[in-house]
């Protein structure tokens, strides 16, 4: 219950609440029903955001933006891959957007760019 409340304090005050998950049902519903506490408790639904990551294929990232938006929240276009990569540059003090490969930089800046136009 106090982590709720923490929860609750911070999205009171946020413009936007991004909440990252994996695609398998086992991540997409706590998070659903973190959400879904968030908005009993009086948070408009249109600040809360899920974006999807530790993707490996396209049917288990469109089996997930379903079932998240099936609960009734939105869900950015873009999502991210599972690459130890990404993983690497946070190991090493680093930006996502900053790992080695073009086309991983590339994704990740595309997810970033579609957060700042929900902002």
């Amino acid at each position: 219950m106090k982590k709720f409340k923490s929860t609750l304090e911070i999205a009171q005050q946020a413009d936007l609440i991004i909440q990252p998950t994996g695609p398998s049902v086992d991540d997409c519903e706590p998070a659903v029903k973190e959400f879904h506490a968030l908005k009993e408790a009086g948070i408009s639904k249109k600040k809360l955001l899920f974006v999807l990551n530790h993707l490996t294929t396209a049917g288990e990232e469109s089996n997930a933006r379903e079932y998240l938006t099936q609960a009734g929240y939105l869900v950015l276009n873009t999502g991210l891959i599972e690459k130890a990569s990404y993983r690497h540059a946070q190991n090493q003090g680093l930006a996502i957007t900053e790992t080695i490969y073009p086309s991983l930089k590339k994704q990740a800046q595309k997810l970033i760019d579609e957060i700042i136009d929900k902002i």
